[in-house]
This record gives C-alpha cells, sequence and structure tokens, in this order.
C-alpha cells in the first residue's frame, strides 16, 4: 500500500501490514505504539532461514483466516486487554455500584455499574457475571472507537485513521478479542502482566490455528485479488477512501468475511466453514445491559469533523444511540460515486 505523509507521497516506501502465524509475535499487555512500529531486530529475525525465528515482541498486522476471513491482531489484543482491565474494575464494584473512569478517546469516557443483588451474584457467579459484563463493554467501547476515529480521533495527529474507521475485519477482530480475554478469565487464574501475557499468547496462537491462518504469500495474494473492491491501490494511506467496503454488523451476530472464494489457490478447503461469533446480550437472566452502561461526552475534535450529536446539543452518547451514529457513517463511507455500498 503507498503512502504519503502531509500530502507529500513517499515514492520508495511501502505499507506491508500483512502477517503469517510466525510474524506477530508474543502477546504484551497494552504495549501503545510498539505493536505497530517496525523493528530492525526483528526484520533480520524473519529473514533469517531458521523456522524457528520470530519476532521477539508485538509485530501486528492483517492475517488471514479460512474460517473468520481478514483478521486485526493489534485490535484482537487491544480489545482482550480492555476486557481483562474492566473485569477486575467490574468485580470490585458489582455490589456497590459505581464509576470506572477511562482514557479519553475521541472525548471523555465513563462506565457506570449499577448494583447487583447479592443472592443474584452467588446464583450467576461472581466472576463469571464481572468477566461477562466486562467483554461485552469492551466490544461496545470498540464501536466507539470505530465512530471515533470516522470523526477525526488520531491517536498519533496528524495521522488520520479515518481510512480503517468500520473496516471489513474490525468489529469481528474486536468481539475476538473480548472472547479470548473471556475464555482465558474463566479459566485461568490470573495474577500478573507476565501470566496474562503468556495465557494471550498461547490462546491466540491456537485461536489462529483453529481458524486456519493462511501462510503471508497467500494472504497477499487474497489481498491483492481484493483492489479494486475493497481497497484501492490508486489511493495512497491516509486516504480515507483507499477503503472501498466498510462493515458496520455490531451484533447480536458478528459474522466473519471469508474471501478466499474469489481465490481458488488459497489454502482452504470446503470444510473452512466460517465461525459466527455472538454478542452476549444476558447471562443466567442478568441484563448485561442493566448491569453496566457507557457513556462519552464528545471531544472539541470530533465536534469540528461534523460528529452528528444525537440530541441537539447535548454532547453526551449512550450506547443506545450507537446505531443511529453508525448509521450516519454508513451514510458518509458511500457517498463517493461509484462506491460499493457496505453493509
Amino acid at each position: 500500500m503507498r503512502v504519503k505523509v502531509l500530502g507529500i507521497p513517499l515514492p520508495c516506501y511501502r505499507h506491508k501490514p500483512l502477517r503469517g502465524a510466525l510474524d506477530i509475535g508474543p502477546h504484551e499487555y497494552d504495549p501503545g505504539l510498539l505493536q505497530i512500529l517496525p523493528s530492525p531486530i526483528d526484520d533480520e529475525l524473519r529473514a533469517g532461514n531458521d523456522d524457528s525465528k520470530h519476532p521477539k515482541r508485538e509485530h501486528n498486522g492483517i492475517i488471514y483466516t479460512c474460517r473468520a476471513g481478514f483478521l486485526d491482531t493489534a485490535h484482537i489484543r487491544d480489545f482482550a486487554d480492555l476486557a481483562w482491565f474492566l473485569a477486575a474494575q467490574v468485580e470490585e464494584r458489582l455490589e456497590t455500584g459505581g464509576t470506572i473512569e477511562l482514557e479519553d478517546y475521541g472525548g471523555r469516557r465513563r462506565v457506570t455499574i449499577h448494583p447487583v443483588r447479592s443472592e443474584k451474584i452467588h446464583e450467576v457467579g461472581r466472576t463469571r457475571l464481572a468477566v461477562a459484563v466486562a467483554a461485552r463493554l469492551s466490544f461496545d467501547l470498540s464501536v466507539w472507537r470505530e465512530i471515533a476515529t470516522w470523526y477525526g480521533y488520531e491517536s498519533v495527529p496528524p495521522w488520520s485513521e479515518k481510512l480503517s474507521s468500520f473496516s471489513p475485519e474490525d468489529l469481528y477482530s474486536n468481539l475476538l478479542g473480548t472472547k479470548l480475554a473471556e475464555g482465558i478469565l474463566r479459566t485461568t487464574a490470573i495474577h500478573s502482566r507476565r501470566e496474562w501475557d503468556l495465557a494471550m499468547t498461547a490462546w491466540l496462537a491456537s485461536a489462529m490455528d483453529a481458524l486456519g491462518i493462511v501462510p503471508v504469500d497467500a494472504a497477499r495474494a487474497l489481498m491483492e485479488s481484493l483492489d479494486g473492491t475493497f481497497w484501492s491501490s490508486a489511493r495512497r494511506i491516509p486516504d480515507w477512501d483507499i477503503t472501498l467496503r466498510r462493515r458496520f454488523d455490531r451484533g447480536p451476530v458478528v459474522e466473519p468475511l471469508a474471501v478466499h472464494a474469489q481465490a481458488p489457490s488459497a489454502p482452504c478447503g470446503a470444510d473452512d466453514v466460517p465461525v459466527p461469533i455472538p454478542v452476549q446480550d444476558e447471562l443466567a437472566g442478568v441484563s448485561i445491559d442493566g448491569v453496566a452502561e457507557i457513556d462519552v461526552v464528545v471531544s472539541d475534535r470530533l465536534m469540528k469533523h461534523g460528529f452528528p450529536l444525537p440530541r441537539g446539543g447535548d454532547r453526551q452518547v449512550v450506547e443506545a444511540d450507537f446505531d443511529h451514529l453508525i448509521e450516519a457513517v454508513r451514510r458518509a463511507s458511500a457517498i463517493t460515486p461509484g462506491r460499493e455500498a457496505a453493509r
């Protein structure tokens, strides 16, 4: 993918986001920019002839799997980490209720926990309930992330992230990350970041194997076959309309987007049945929305980029507003002549 910086094309540089099974490295809780910046040491390891050599830290990107299509490993990891963080915060507040203040992301974000009766906590299971609530919160916060990046949020100003808002792999990757976290926390006692990193490294590798990750050369061939339908090589990063297809479905079941049928040479077969992921709304009769809710006070930056406030001048946004906001993004992303309407 070609790149420009501050409007100036970089003629000799190509962004290469695709990865294979040995390229993504071990997990590290909340690594920040280290998860995406290239490393000369990692490049040297990958260039060696010894197949056992692989990156010593996270080296995220896009992978292709036969049962889940394209996946973004950074998104998987980010929202698994967020679910782990939130699980402990929710569990502390189950009886009493309270608020969880989160780092600003397109505005001030806050989670409100409503008290749950002690007998209900005992009936459902304290950790089980906290983990389910945390996983759902993490996914809903990931939806807000996609909305915020469309309306101008930048992790690294002035690098626009609008091109990746609701890209085809995002929501499924986000949800998969929360499900991996839920699986770990329901089966393993995690007492430290080191234990979390080891568990996530193992679970992510197992998930990629179960979903049928393909070699990076096959992923590249598939991505190239989608030039002109899913993305445009005629555009340069960070042009937002380099992305020609977006996906907005946030449940109650999120389907993967497998495209290998368009490239018969891909190492996928008829037995590679796509794996949909349900979004959990309740647990043992307890409504997750009734336990926790999200609200965001929209930032000035998003307002300057035309953020469509659901209630006039009120900058507060809640999870119930997300469908309205997603529909606004859907309409805006389809206005370019000749653009395929994304579902």
